[in-house]
Order: structure tokens, then sequence, then C-alpha cells
């Protein structure tokens, strides 16, 4: 199975619209805050284990999603940048 990352990268060009307008977007201000906020409510790297395998599945997904937003809301990142978990 592809990564939702792999998935929009299918159209290069489009790929890097998209990744221009993630920088855009969550590079500053009201941006920042609202991916400050996601990582709080589903941090890419916190293991909340949970029984039920769809459940679980849902929560790596939010997860993904999360990463791939935080990862492309700059030119360049450092591992200090991401909030702490939860």
């Amino acid at each position: 199975m592809n990564s939702l990352e792999d998935i929009l990268q299918h159209d290069p060009d489009a790929g890097q619209a998209f990744w221009d307008d993630c920088t855009r977007v969550f590079s500053g201000g009201a941006g920042a805050r609202v991916l400050a906020r996601l990582c709080q409510l589903a941090h890419p790297l916190a293991h909340h284990p949970i029984s039920d395998p769809v459940l679980s599945a849902h929560s790596r997904g939010r997860s993904e999603v999360v990463a791939l937003l935080w990862r492309r809301s700059q030119a360049t990142i450092e591992p200090r940048d991401l909030p702490t978990p939860p």
C-alpha cells in the first residue's frame, strides 16, 4: 500500500504545488497554531495502543496525515521543531 505522501507525489508537478502550499499555509501565524493543535490531537510520534484493529489503523492514519503536514510545513525542518507528544 502506498503512503499518502507517495499518492500525492504521483503527479510531480501537482505534488510540488501541494508541498509549496503546505509550506505557505503552515509555516507561520495561524497555520502554525493549527498544525500545533493537530499535533496535540494526533501526534506523529505518539503511540496509543488500541485493541481494536480498525480503530488502531484509523489512529495511525490520522498520525500519518499530521506527520505529512508537519514535514512539509517548512522548507527545512529540525527534530526540535516537532511539538512534544502529549
